[in-house]
C-alpha cells in the first residue's frame, strides 16, 4: 500500500484566503492515484491560522528575528483553523480516501502553548516539524548563516531540537529528518553518527513515526529525507514510518513515493504507517 499524508493545498508563497476548493482537491487526488496512491492526506502549514500566530510570534516581531523569516511570515496567519478542519471533515464524509492532518511547527518551550492551541482538534495525524533552530529557518538558503555558525554546530542544534519535539507527545509523525541537509551541507561524519544514534533513540523513546519523504529528491540535496544510514537507524531502532511527497501544486502528489518506497525496503521495512483519528495501524509498502 502506498500512502502519501504530506500534502499542502496552495503554495507556500501563497497567503490569498486559502481556498476551500474540492475541484483543486480532486486534482491531487487524480493526480495521486495515477501514480498508485490509495490514500492521501492534506496537511497544511500551521502559519496559515491566526491561531497560531501568537506561537510564532518571536519569529517576526521580536528583537533578533531574521528578515527573511520576517518577510515570509509576516503575510501569513489569515484563515481560521476551525474552517479547514470542517472543509477536511467535508472531504472525509464525501467518500474520498483523504485524512485530515496538520504540519505543525515545534518551538522550543512552547509545548504548552501549542498543546492548547490543538486542544480538542479532530485530526487523523499531526505532522511535526522543525524548521526553526532559534529564530532562524534551516530550509531556507543562506550562505552568511552557515558560514557563521558552522555545519556541524547547525545540525547539532537541529537535531536537539527534532529529539525535543519527539519528547513532547504532540506529534504522531516526525517530518524530513535530516532537513538541514537541503542545500547540501553537512557535519562530519563522527558527528553524523552520534546525531543518528540520538534520533533514533528519541524517536523510538516517544513511539512516534518518522517520515520517508521524497521531496528532498527535488531540492538542491537530490535525496530522499532521511538518507539511508539514518533510515537504517530508524528501523533497527523499531520506529514505523510514514510516505510524504510534500507536495505544494496538484502536479506534486504523489511525486516519487515509489522511490521512497524502495528506499524503505531497502532500509528494512516491510510496513508503513496508516493513520486514522490518530490510532496507527501498519500496512504492507506497496
Amino acid at each position: 500500500m502506498l500512502l502519501d499524508y504530506h500534502m499542502h493545498l496552495q503554495s507556500d508563497f501563497d497567503y490569498t484566503p486559502f481556498t476551500y476548493d474540492l475541484a483543486n482537491l480532486d486534482q491531487y487526488l487524480a493526480q495521486a492515484r495515477q501514480r498508485g496512491i490509495t490514500e492521501i492526506g492534506i496537511s497544511e502549514h500551521c502559519h496559515r491560522f491566526r491561531e497560531f500566530k501568537p506561537l510564532l510570534f518571536f519569529l517576526t516581531e521580536e528583537p533578533g528575528a531574521y528578515p527573511v523569516v520576517q518577510n515570509f511570515l509576516r503575510p501569513a496567519f489569515r484563515d481560521h483553523l476551525p474552517q479547514y478542519i470542517d472543509f477536511l471533515e467535508r472531504v472525509k464524509a464525501s467518500g474520498r480516501p483523504v485524512k485530515a492532518g496538520l504540519e505543525v511547527d515545534y518551538i522550543e518551550g512552547q509545548s504548552e502553548r501549542l498543546a492548547s492551541i490543538l486542544a480538542g482538534t479532530t485530526f487523523d495525524y499531526l505532522l511535526g516539524s522543525v524548521h526553526f533552530v532559534g529564530k532562524w529557518a534551516v530550509d531556507i538558503e543562506d550562505e552568511a548563516t552557515w558560514n557563521e555558525r558552522g555545519a556541524n554546530r547547525i545540525f547539532l542544534e537541529y537535531f536537539q531540537t527534532w529529539a525535543n519535539a519527539c519528547a513532547s507527545g504532540l506529534f504522531d509523525i516526525m517530518t524530513h529528518p535530516d532537513l538541514p541537509k537541503k542545500f547540501n551541507h553537512r557535519p562530519s561524519s563522527s558527528l553524523w553518527q552520534e546525531l543518528t544514534a540520538m534520533a533514533a533513540e528519541a524517536a523510538a523513546k516517544a513511539k512516534v513515526a518518522i517520515e520517508v519523504n521524497s521531496a528532498g529528491l527535488r531540492k538542491p540535496v537530490g535525496e530522499i529525507y532521511p538518507d539511508q544510514q539514518l533510515l537504517q537507524a530508524f528501523c533497527r531502532a523499531g520506529v514505523p514510518i510514514a510516505f510524504g511527497s510534500d507536495a505544494h501544486q496538484s502536479h506534486e502528489a504523489g511525486m516519487d513515493i515509489d522511490r521512497a518506497s524502495v528506499w524503505a525496503v531497502q532500509a528494512g521495512y516491510t510496513t508503513v504507517t496508516r493513520f486514522s483519528t490518530r490510532r496507527p495501524t501498519q500496512v504492507p509498502i506497496g
